[in-house]
């Protein structure tokens, strides 16, 4: 995939019409804007829909930027049309992902597919992180689900509430 190549955007899951770069997009900037409204500091792999952020650079750049919890949201997709619903990946950080899957597939209406153990993703290694993955772009009730207007603030203030609570505990 090109999100390996640096100096190359890559636009992620993709169908006829719409880009997981630019869905999510939508949603990274909800969340910086909850978590700012409660007064946390932010960074942001990046800012825009053109400018590359490769995959393995992303975790050093949280370290740099000295974040506590890093969040990389995503949208799936598979050539199955019926394949839907929502999905936390983790590698360290089991209980923060467990309460980021409640929450989220709670407020998107949609199927829990549950937290899954990865370690073979770069963005996991950071110590306390999750991988959520928010729909599928390739079907049709998921997509409207992401499109729907008021699924980024509800999304982001689900994941900013699991944070605070994994951090209670």
């Amino acid at each position: 995939m090109s999100s390996r190549t640096p100096g190359v955007f890559d636009p992620g899951a993709t169908n006829q019409v719409f880009r997981e770069a630019d869905i999510v997009l939508l949603y990274a900037h909800a969340l910086e804007d909850e978590a700012q409204r409660r007064g946390w500091p932010t960074f942001m792999t990046r800012r825009d829909n053109t400018t590359p952020a490769p995959l393995g650079q992303r975790v050093m750049s949280a370290l740099v930027a000295e974040c506590t919890t890093l969040i990389s949201l995503h949208c799936n997709a598979s050539p199955i049309t019926a394949a839907h619903g929502v999905e936390t990946l983790y590698l360290h950080d089991k209980d923060l992902a467990d309460h980021i899957q409640v929450r989220v597939s709670d407020v998107m209406g949609l199927r829990d597919r549950g937290t899954k153990e990865r370690d073979d993703l770069a963005i996991l290694k950071f110590p306390s992180s999750a991988l959520v993955e928010l729909g599928f772009l390739s079907n049709p009730w998921d997509l409207a689900m992401l499109l729907k207007p008021e699924k980024p603030v509800q999304v982001a203030a689900a994941i900013c509430n699991a944070i605070s609570h994994s951090e209670d505990l």
